[in-house]
């Protein structure tokens, strides 16, 4: 606070740091710059150490400490010479903040904004990387400026992130697992520099300042030109609408599916995945791709990975789907081996070669993870995370894949659940790896990716679970289905924008009737940059849906190079007289969903320097609407009214209105 001396702050620590003569003196007499100026000599480029915690030799911990002009890096590293201890995890150090009023960002789904924290009992954790925590990044900050913390590590090593607010305080407990750990003498340097930096705004300077980091420092970034990935097809990034459905069980599959898409109401007829798909197509005149679930003839989470021989008639339907001008992908799991597939009668199965790569814990048992369905004899099926360096397990995903593209019509392949699945901790000396902690889980999904994509045929497609940033080069798109929270932002799309596509959001299921709901995310979707969709097929035979989501798609195939090139600009301010309305939560989540009305959102091309400004209505009634945004002056109409670097737009919006505003202006690439 600006009315505190700076040296109330400094004297103590600078006393500590710097014991020469006449210093205590200097500093009860220096000027606040002076001793700024001084802190800053002190401790820029230091080394601090810490030595013999409790007695224990031969163990220190050092940080380097870099100072910015906004902020401050810590690089840690340990230097463990103990023979008898390992240590198993070091927290970057990170502070405790506290005011009257803030918000907090999290980096969980596109990213959360958790409204006036410091009234909140709120608590986050989650290992990193995961659907949980896709980014590596937090921040703090009320109406004026924050604090932005920042674990920077550009190879996307395994960590624990634990964020506590309450009573207004945050804390944050920013963990990295120790590789080797359970080893004596397990020295080693942190991963990556915990940056703190003060910045002036709100959740998009800070993705902004992550941003940075990751252009210049992420492994994961794919190659990019100015009209975005080149080993993405065409007429992928054309793609306006995603469809997903399952095909009918055989008996032998019994009633088993993926739960969480299914609903009382969905058809069951048997040509209707077809039948429904192709005549949306043909109402909606847009390029569609269909993500195809029980497709195999094994039954759904059971006798994984044993996907081929397909149904025949997916195979009839999906040339069929085709011919009409519909991409086809099918889903498969990737991560994981189900425990009991002997009961399939396959010779190469769990207990003779899936045990070999699973997932070891410290104490030398297998990490389990239990699902809702049920095996040939009734029991709840265990499905067992395999470590993504059993290369053994590589060769089965391989070989898998290449028989798919060589025996099925599909323009590409879904492999569930690797940027949704969080990263384990194994200790299996087998598989090669460090134990513990380390890069090894990123490292080698994006391997056996690797393997994959130099047999993928030219104009595939390959898409996975969730956005978690690491596996980005390793996938075409990210399947954002549960981008469906409560006080979501779009940070994702502002660092990511360009790079990889996301597709779809979670409107299925037990919030398939819930209209207002479909409404609104159909709606961010567009705005966050997202391909529309992963409804089902039977859209089409909503009058009202389709109503509203013709000209939606309508736009987005529109601007659809602007997606796969463009980046997200900071969004408009909108404002409306149509009152928010309040959705029950999807999936597990427990907070209601707080829709608005009206929303805009600004783009800005890569490769042209073209903005265009996106306005949408999802009501069924007018809107008196106030937008506004910061811009260099340019060629908007006059009803937009230029004044102090920002654009002011007041007008009455049509029911279901979806308007696009280009202009030029090359100032902010």
């Amino acid at each position: 606070e600006e009315d505190v001396p700076v040296s109330d702050y400094l004297c103590e620590a600078l006393v500590s740091a710097d014991t020469e003569s006449g210093l205590l003196e200097f500093l009860k007499k220096g000027t606040d710059d002076e001793l700024m100026s001084y802190a800053v000599n002190i401790l820029n480029d230091k080394t601090f150490r810490f030595s013999s915690p409790n007695g224990i030799k031969n163990l220190t911990v050092e940080f380097n400490i870099i100072i910015e002009e906004f902020g401050v890096k810590f690089l840690g590293e340990v230097i463990n010479e103990n023979p008898t201890y390992t240590v198993m995890e070091i927290d970057y150090p990170s502070p405790t903040l506290e005011n009257d009023n803030y918000d907090l960002f999290i980096p969980m789904a596109s990213g959360l904004e958790i409204k006036n924290a410091n009234l909140r009992d709120y608590n986050f954790n989650a290992i990193y990387p995961s659907s949980h925590a896709c980014m590596q990044y937090f921040a703090v900050y009320d109406k004026i400026r924050g604090v932005y913390l920042g674990v920077e590590d550009g190879d996307g090593a395994i960590k624990n992130f634990n964020v506590n607010s309450k009573n207004k305080v945050t804390s944050f407990k920013l963990t990295c697992f120790a590789p080797n750990a359970g080893k004596s003498k397990n020295s080693f340097k942190m991963y990556g520099a915990l940056n703190l930096q003060i910045f002036n705004g709100d959740w998009y300077e800070a993705s902004m300042i992550y941003s940075n980091f990751v252009t210049k420092s992420a492994k994961w970034l794919p190659k990019t030109t100015k009209k975005g990935r080149n080993d993405t097809p065409q007429k992928f990034k054309d793609v306006a609408l995603w469809i997903a459905d399952s095909l009918l069980n055989y008996p032998s599959q019994g009633e088993n599916g993926p739960t969480s898409l299914l609903s009382g109401n969905d058809k069951y007829d048997k040509n209707y995945w077809v039948d429904a798909a192709i005549e949306l197509k043909k109402q909606l005149n847009v390029p569609i791709a269909y993500h195809v679930y029980n497709w195999h003839q094994i039954p759904f989470n059971v006798e994984y990975p044993h996907f081929l021989p397909a149904k025949p008639e997916f195979i009839e339907g999906a040339k069929n789907l085709r011919d009409n001008g519909i991409l086809v992908v099918p889903y498969i799991n990737s991560v994981s081996w189900e425990t009991k597939d002997h009961l399939g009668g396959y010779q190469e199965n769990f207990e003779n070669v899936g045990r070999l790569g699973s997932v070891l814990n410290e104490d030398g048992s297998i990490q389990i993870v239990n699902y809702p369905q049920t095996d040939k004899n009734g029991e709840k099926v265990q499905l067992a995370p395999m470590c993504p360096s059993y290369e053994k397990w590589h060769d089965i995903i391989c070989d898998l894949t290449t028989k798919m593209h060589e025996t099925l019509p599909i323009d590409g392949i879904y492999f569930d659940e690797i940027a949704a699945h969080k990263a384990r901790l194994c200790y299996d000396k087998s598989h090669g790896h460090t134990l513990g902690g380390g890069t090894y889980w990123v490292d080698g999904y994006n391997s056996l990716m690797d393997k994959v994509i130099k047999n993928k045929p030219l104009n595939a497609y390959y898409f996975t679970e969730c956005n978690a940033e690491p596996y980005m080069k390793s996938f075409n798109g990210f399947l954002t289905w549960w981008w469906v929270y409560n006080e979501q932002v779009p940070a994702f799309s502002t660092v990511y924008s360009g790079f990889i596509e996301f597709v779809g959001r979670f409107t299925v299921g037990k919030k398939k009737d819930d209209f207002e709901f479909f409404k609104y995310n159909t709606a961010q979707s567009l705005h966050y940059g997202q391909q529309i969709g992963w409804f089902k097929p039977d859209v089409v035979y909503n009058v009202e849906a389709m109503k509203f989501l013709k000209p939606i798609v309508t736009l987005k195939h529109k601007y659809s190079w602007l997606f796969a090139n463009g980046k997200m600009l900071k969004p408009p301010k909108v404002f409306s007289n149509l009152p928010s309305k309040k959705s029950s939560p999807a999936l597990h989540f427990i907070d209601e969903v707080v829709t608005t009305q009206v929303s805009s959102s600004l783009w800005q091309s890569k490769e042209t320097g073209k903005k265009v400004l996106f306005l949408t209505n999802i009501s069924k009634e007018q809107a008196e609407i106030e937008l506004s945004f910061n811009s260099k002056k340019t060629n908007l109409p006059k009803d937009f009214i230029y004044k102090d670097s920002k654009y002011y737009y007041k007008s009455i919006i049509e029911p279901y209105a979806c308007i696009a505003w280009e202009f030029n202006d090359v100032n902010e690439i």
